[in-house]
């Protein structure tokens, strides 16, 4: 649809990448890329840069060209969306709306069909969308008005994350799961009643997109066509099978728009733990590849071309980082591994407060086996806990000011604070859904000490807009500003001290000045480490542990039979996640007695450094 030249892209170059450095021929091939195409780009490969810069041009160029098609950009987190809305600002590209489309997968179903098959299928339109963990909240007392009469037992809580609705083209609303449960029907009364008083699961949003576009196939595709001429989607890898599937029906017979998949599917961690299969399998033949590594050098690209779900030989190190010997850590007593750890970074003379350290495992319990302080997702609990606290604050500020402005009215109860949420889940619904999730996003960026001055703003402003569009009265800016004041100041004594103190005592190990974070693979993936330790579990495991059946793998010699077992894929696919984060030091730890001579030797020659643990912490 449009030539990108040599020119265009030297526009964006040194905004997106820095003064004095360049894309690559490979990635300009695929930013010039006109047609439509599976990318399949290694870790540290600039794939989400290289993608911001093709949606920059073409952004520029269609504008320019004052035509009204748009661009669908369709990523799998807000974080992933807000990187990309702040590259387009750097690029002086700032506001992206009608007819373009950029946000999660989420958002897109919300937006253009969860919405309205809401409305369809229960003839009203007021409703919200709320993670699992407050979901369960409500789900606690819906189910107390329809369990079974012998119930004597707490709600069933793990019903929320192991079923799913189903609508038919009648209206008629089933369960997915839980099948051989006896208190089923109660179940399906239980999230009926809930759907229909408008609190529903980000899950529900697959039942009524899949409703709505059996029920308006043709018209979609042809309105999507008609809008879209760009369709480009970013870590598609982490897409679900029943998200995937909507979205190739969407684009089924669709030969006008350019439909960009981008992703690794080395690295499909959000299958796995879901128990299905990968959704986007891209064919070897008809890939396009981005396969150097702007982030580890040659010698962790060494261990990664086999460590990995298929030989990847063509996987390329940068030349210019200096990535160290991969290191395997034989330990005894695990208690002695991160102390090692630690001191074999201090002996290398790492630049250690350049980027962080990190010791990972497959499980939780895998990481506390080696640091016994170590709390099972302690911060992410208290996050969720901390979030009601935080909007309950909210409610509180919110109350006292509608109460105080409303001194002569004799319904001021209405506006208390614990009847405040439910009045406006009821009135006002989708204010009360974009409140929540400002507000989540606010906290997010105080957990993780970022500047959250724009999160701030977006919250002052919906605050007062509920405040004067949907109760009617005006707000002073000294009393506003006094309001969200008090909010980021609750907020900020929650996250920037108890959390974070718990944080640090509890899931980091400091040994001298190295300070070695603890974390599971999966929560670390799309990060960027100075150096990371992959720790062996035995979790869920009647002997030997994940490392020691893949070791194969990590010492060069790939198994194309055991590779098709599906827990050795698994495994690969999250020992390639963890040994792809480092720059700098890349390792393993193994008890010495999963690790035979043999295999040492073997290790050695395929360009691993093997040090046992007791050697380093007791040097002769």
């Amino acid at each position: 649809m449009f030539e990108i030249t040599s020119e265009d892209i030297t526009k964006v170059e040194s905004a997106l990448l820095g003064q004095y450095k360049s894309f690559s021929n490979e990635q300009r091939n695929i930013i010039k890329y006109e047609q439509s195409g599976d990318f399949v780009a290694c870790p540290g490969s600039g794939k989400t840069t290289v993608l911001i810069a093709r949606l920059a041009i073409l952004l520029r160029k269609i504008k320019e060209a004052n035509l009204d098609y748009g661009i669908c950009v369709i990523t799998h987190t807000n974080v992933g969306v807000e990187e990309i809305l702040n590259k387009l600002k750097i690029l002086g590209i700032n506001d992206v709306a009608y007819p373009h489309f950029i946000g999660t997968i989420h958002d897109f179903l919300n937006t253009f069909f969860a919405l309205r098959a809401y409305t369809t299928v229960s003839s009203r339109d007021r409703f919200f969308f709320i993670e699992n963990e407050e979901y369960k909240g409500y789900f606690s007392r819906f189910f107390e008005k329809h369990k079974p009469s012998w119930w004597s037992f707490s709600a069933p809580f793990s019903a929320v994350e192991r079923t799913q609705l189903s609508i038919n083209d009648k209206k008629e609303i089933s369960l997915i799961g839980f099948e051989d449960k006896t208190y089923r029907n109660e179940l399906l009364n239980t999230f009926k009643d809930m759907f229909y008083s408008g609190y529903l699961r980000h899950s529900d949003t697959i039942a009524l997109s899949k409703f709505y576009i059996d029920k308006n196939a043709i018209e979609l595709r042809k309105a999507f066509q008609a809008r879209f001429k760009y369709l480009f989607i970013d870590e598609t890898q982490d897409t679900s099978i029943e998200q995937y599937h909507i979205i190739l029906k969407i684009i089924e017979s669709n030969e006008e728009t350019i439909i960009q998949r981008y992703g690794d599917p080395y690295q499909a961690l959000y299958n796995l733990y879901y128990g299905e299969p990968d959704a986007w399998k891209p064919p070897v033949e008809q890939r396009i590849e981005l396969a150097t590594s702007n982030r580890f050098g040659q010698k962790i690209a060494k261990i990664l071309r086999t460590t990995c779900i298929e030989r990847y030989d063509h996987l390329v190190g940068n030349e210019f980082v200096p990535s160290l010997e991969p290191h395997i850590l034989l330990y005894e007593d695990q208690a002695q591994l991160l102390e090692a750890y630690a001191k074999l970074l201090a002996s290398y003379n790492l630049p250690l407060n350049t980027k962080k350290i990190y010791a990972v495992a497959q499980h939780h319990d895998a990481v506390a086996h080696f640091h016994i302080d170590y709390q099972k997702s302690k911060s992410e609990i208290q996050k969720k806990s901390s979030f009601a606290d935080c909007l309950n604050e909210v409610h509180k500020v919110m109350s006292r000011t509608l109460r105080k402005k409303n001194e002569n009215s004799r319904s001021q109860l209405d506006f208390s604070p614990s009847k405040l949420d439910d009045f406006l889940n009821k009135e006002f619904p989708l204010e009360n859904s974009d409140l929540r999730s400002i507000l989540s996003k606010l906290i997010r960026q105080v957990y993780l000490r970022k500047d959250c001055s724009s999160e701030l703003s977006q919250f002052e402003l919906l605050y007062q807009k509920i405040l004067t569009d949907n109760f009617g009265i005006v707000i002073e800016s000294n009393d506003l500003a006094s309001d969200v004041e008090i909010v980021n100041k609750y907020i900020l004594k929650i996250f920037t001290t108890e959390t974070h103190a718990d944080h640090v005592d509890n899931n980091n190990y400091l040994y001298n000045d190295v300070l070695i974070h603890l974390n599971t693979i999966h929560a670390v993936k799309g990060e960027t480490h100075l150096a990371t330790l992959l720790l062996e579990s035995t979790v869920n495991r009647e002997e030997y542990s994940d490392l020691y059946d893949i070791m194969p793998f990590l010492i060069g010699q790939y198994d194309e039979r055991l590779s098709q077992n599906t827990n050795i894929k698994d495994t690969l696919k999250l020992a390639y996640v963890a040994l792809s984060r480092p720059t700098h030091f890349a390792g393993i730890a193994i008890k010495e007695d999963n690790m035979s001579q043999e295999d040492v030797i073997a290790a050695k020659s395929h360009g691993w450094k093997v040090v046992k643990v007791n050697e380093i912490v007791l040097p002769n």
